[in-house]
């Protein structure tokens, strides 16, 4: 397969540059978060998933048609439906674990600014940007609090929320203030850095959602 027959491909399944960037293109606008890069190392080849300026390692193939055959694996498999909620299921989930942010924040200071917490079942989570990534927010938290560049909100990049459906192993600390945003809310990142949103969501483990957006 060449660079142009998996941009076709890639095209085709409604993933553009800005998405998902192969080597030498330059997309119109720049990459969302959680975006995927095919990148070349010597003879190989990559696939990293780049969310808030960090990359994971998605994939690794010692060819260029290995790799391609890799990616679109990846972003083939069938994602269970979107789950509606309704305003009341979303303010009662809410008011039950209002009482546990407070208690989450104080760990996360007094161990030093990160914490190794399993998220349970019936958690409502969000993040900014591709589907594709590994940084969760707390559902509706306010751009600001978020840190994110003015870029972030520009399209392709979209709100995707989830409601944990399974245990879910994060590392969770308080987002710093940065391209001139207070930060300030609580940021999971998952914990096993070769798993992405999409693995989770494929595993059962995460349910995409849609949710009344509103912000604190």
């Amino acid at each position: 397969m060449t660079f142009e027959q998996l941009r076709a491909a890639l095209d085709n399944r409604g993933h553009s540059p800005e998405q998902v960037l192969l080597p030498d293109e330059r997309p119109v606008g720049p990459p969302v978060e959680g975006a995927l890069r095919v990148v070349q190392i010597g003879e190989r080849f990559e696939v990293h998933c780049t969310d808030y300026g960090r990359a994971r390692l998605v994939a690794a193939s010692p060819d260029f048609d290995g790799i391609a055959r890799s990616l679109l694996s990846f972003l083939d498999r069938p994602l269970p439906p979107v789950l509606a909620m309704t305003s009341a299921e979303v303010a009662a989930i809410e008011t039950r674990l209002a009482p546990y942010y407070p208690k989450l924040r104080e760990q996360i200071t007094a161990r030093g600014g990160a914490s190794l917490i399993q998220l349970p079942p019936g958690i409502l989570l969000d993040r900014i940007g591709a589907l594709d990534g590994w940084l969760l927010t707390e559902l509706n938290s306010s751009f600001e609090s978020r840190s994110l560049p003015p870029t972030a909100l520009r399209e392709p990049s979209g709100v995707h929320q989830f409601v944990t459906e399974a245990t879910v192993l994060v590392q969770a600390s308080i987002v710093p203030s940065w391209f001139g945003q207070p930060g300030g809310s609580v940021r999971y990142a998952i914990a096993d850095e070769s798993v992405t949103i999409r693995d989770l969501i494929v595993d059962g483990s995460l349910r995409r959602v849609s949710v009344p957006v509103g912000a604190r």
